[in-house]
């Protein structure tokens, strides 16, 4: 993903339609992921150049919310912030500014700000344009279809059978991603590969969150898609590939809850009603 390079551009926080759409995707993803994944560490926050920019502590900020260092609820003191960075406060304060316009913190009056909680409604709006975008990219996929592209196919379902006897999950969460990659590239539209590429951190931490579950029901689905592909059936692969974001969305959805859950019993000020 990336982020502005120079400061001296007045609208430094200005950034392209399909980064901010990232943006809002992932502030409804990142509480998703905390009980499952953490990333980062507070060494790993440090920043150790020199000089230090606003854009790079709005990277380490950035990072530790989605990769659920801060976790939905946590309240962020400027104080700490600046002992973690290693920066002033200075640019804490003003990076939290931006980071609130993007809805990953809320600021409350005589309380402090603290990292967003999403909902199930704004969990569910994800999935209903994840569904559709993938849905067409598959329709796509079975119009410029090869014989390159069903060997590639082919050879990823062999590759992921392989990982599920080892239960090799980091190879599954690889080969799953390919899986899907395989069908964006074919597509040949650069436009909708271009949005699905900036997508893949969102896609990629669900997958983390919830693979581990559904390993060969995810094996399983890959192969019905593959067979609609193969077949040129371009309806029933349209199919099989929403019918597998709905499964996987049903098991998240289950998270999400529990989830949230938790956050209301230790944050019930932050939680929608």
């Amino acid at each position: 993903m990336g982020f502005p390079k120079d400061e001296r551009d007045a609208d430094f926080f200005s950034f392209h339609l399909i980064e901010n759409l990232v943006k809002y995707f992932v502030y409804h993803m990142h509480n998703l992921i905390y009980y499952e994944v953490n990333l980062l560490d507070e060494k790993s926050l440090k920043i150790e150049k020199i000089p230090i920019t606003r854009t790079e502590v709005f990277e380490k900020m950035y990072t530790a919310i989605i990769s659920g260092y801060f976790k939905p609820g946590d309240r962020l003191v400027e104080r700490d912030l600046s002992h973690i960075l290693g920066v002033s406060r200075t640019p804490i304060r003003e990076v939290l500014r931006e980071l609130e316009r993007l809805n990953l913190v809320k600021s409350e009056p005589y309380k402090g700000v603290f990292v967003n909680i999403v909902t199930i409604k704004e969990a569910n709006d994800i999935f209903v344009v994840r569904k559709n975008m993938e849905g067409l990219a598959t329709r796509l996929c079975v119009e410029n279809i090869t014989e390159e592209i069903l060997e590639n196919l082919d050879k990823n379902l062999l590759s992921y059978r392989e990982a599920l006897k080892t239960n090799d999950v980091q190879r599954m969460l690889e080969l799953d991603d390919d899986f899907h990659s395989i069908i964006y590239n074919a597509t040949n539209n650069n436009i909708l590969i271009s949005m699905i590429h900036n997508l893949r951190t969102m896609i990629s931490y669900f997958r983390v969150y919830s693979l581990p579950t559904r390993q060969k029901e995810t094996y399983q689905e890959h192969e019905d898609v593959f067979r609609a592909i193969k077949s040129k059936d371009a309806d029933l692969a349209e199919k099989a590939i929403q019918d597998h974001i709905a499964a996987f969305w049903v098991e998240v959805k289950h998270h999400i809850n529990k989830a949230n859950q938790a956050n209301f019993n230790d944050h019930p000020s932050m939680c929608s009603k």
